[in-house]
């Protein structure tokens, strides 16, 4: 759960470095950001940590999807969505109204 007004990305990141016992330092050294970095996106002054979210991934060995959304990717669900993609309009109509009906 994240405080009330903070940005949810920025609150499971807070979490994640908690929950492994890393310390913000840790985390924008890694990054190469910057000594004061992580107070500006806590005070939502900046969302630079937009761009370093991939590394931000890596360093807390979660996914970027996670980080992002609060949700891991599901292999089966990219698998459909990617299956969905490659169909003509009249296939995907035709798998929506199958899904339905599941």
């Amino acid at each position: 759960m994240h405080a009330a007004g903070e940005n949810p990305v920025v609150s499971r990141i807070t979490e994640q470095l908690i929950n492994q016992g890393k310390t913000q330092k840790q985390l924008t050294e890694y990054i190469g950001g910057t000594q004061g970095m992580y107070s500006d996106w806590k005070s939502g002054r900046v969302k630079s940590y937009e761009r370093y979210i991939d590394k931000i991934a890596d360093f807390l060995n979660v996914s970027k999807s996670y980080l992002l959304t609060g949700y891991d990717e599901d292999p089966d669900e990219m698998e459909l969505l990617r299956i969905y993609r490659n169909l003509t309009k009249e296939k995907k109509t035709r798998l929506l109204l199958v899904a339905q009906t599941i």
